[in-house]
């Protein structure tokens, strides 16, 4: 994975959830979501070197950096953008409970990149 595809995939989120804010359709959240879980899935491979094949391997790769870095942030990004991902195929949670996952997930994968790649 290159980081210019990361950027990439971050870039369509941030725009997929602004098209959520000025129309309030939730298929532009979701499709935030699901952009945002890819991206974070690419930002494991790039700083861990590995394949992210699935959320079972996102979730130990995620472990096994916390613990590396002593950085709970690839904890808590990865649950917040599993629960978007899960969003984006069954449609289950409130609105605005995503929204939030995904404004803070934003926040620290722009950390979690400007310190580790």
């Amino acid at each position: 994975m290159t980081r210019a595809r990361l950027r990439t995939f971050l870039q369509a989120a941030k725009k997929e959830y602004a098209r959520y804010k000025s129309t309030r359709q939730e298929v532009y959240l979701a499709q935030a979501g699901e952009k945002l879980w890819n991206a974070y899935n690419m930002l494991l491979s790039i700083i861990a070197k590995t394949k992210i094949y699935n959320w079972k391997t996102a979730e130990k790769v995620s472990g096994e950096l916390a613990v590396k870095y002593r950085d709970s942030n690839f904890i808590d990004v990865f649950a917040d953008t599993f629960e978007l991902h899960k969003y984006f195929y069954r449609g289950h949670g409130k609105t605005e409970d995503e929204e939030r996952r995904l404004v803070l997930s934003f926040e620290l994968m722009e950390k979690i990149m400007k310190k580790y790649i």
